[in-house]
């Protein structure tokens, strides 16, 4: 990645420690959270819940990733490191099949509802296109390299009525890791708003031992999801 302080610098390479990453375990209830890392579940606040259940957002993977990077290298946002460099290294790694974007789209024909006590374990079906007219209003993506997912950036475009879209699309991408066999969601750093997902940081030791086990899965991203 750019150095957000030197944007137009060379690309480095960042190795954080303590490393920040997502539990895969969905929470029963989805709002409990457990007494340490070992029995960490992922948190989904009550009132993304509430959203989730509703029919405002429909959700596709692989659709648009070019407009989905592009948005989250949007100079404008705070901290924007994204530049034309690792857009085009980003968008070939996806036509090599190892990148790829979680979409939130508003259509004009309404949404889709999504039941987490019914579909927390399904994937997100990879051949479906949004509906003609739909408007991309969040999304987020990163790479895959056998049973490691790592998140790289995500967005949300409230002024078009997505409140709530980047995350929507992290909890769905979350239960797509879960259907598709991944075991690890890397997202580098922490921050207050990961935090309330309950994003948990490792020791760089404890990282890499979970990262050279998810090197030897065979996680496959494109599976489409159950009828």
């Amino acid at each position: 990645m750019t150095d957000p302080e030197d944007p137009a610098g060379e690309l480095v390479w960042f190795d954080p420690d303590p490393r920040a990453v997502f539990p895969l375990r969905l929470g029963e209830p989805y709002d409990t959270l457990p007494d340490g890392p070992s029995e960490a579940t992922f948190h989904i606040p009550k009132r993304l819940v509430r959203t989730l259940a509703t029919s405002r957002f429909i959700v596709t993977t692989d659709q648009d990733f070019a407009g989905v990077i592009r948005a989250c290298a949007d100079p404008d946002r705070p901290g924007a490191w994204i530049d034309t460099r690792i857009i085009e290294m980003f968008e070939r790694l996806h036509e090599l099949g190892h990148a790829h974007s979680v979409e939130v789209w508003i259509a004009p024909g309404g949404g889709e509802a999504f039941d987490l006590a019914i579909s927390h374990r399904h994937a997100i079906d990879s051949a479906r296109p949004p509906p003609d007219g739909a408007t991309l209003v969040g999304g987020l993506y990163g790479l895959a390299v056998g049973g490691l997912f790592a998140g790289e950036s995500m967005f949300s475009r409230p002024d078009l009525g997505g409140t709530d879209a980047s995350k929507t699309a992290l909890v769905r991408t979350v239960c797509h890791l879960r259907a598709c066999e991944f075991s690890l969601f890397d997202t580098q750093f922490s921050n207050p708003h990961l935090e309330q997902f309950n994003c948990i940081e490792l020791a760089r030791d404890a990282y890499r031992v979970l990262l050279a086990d998810a090197l030897t899965r065979d996680a496959a991203w494109q599976v489409p999801s159950d009828p």
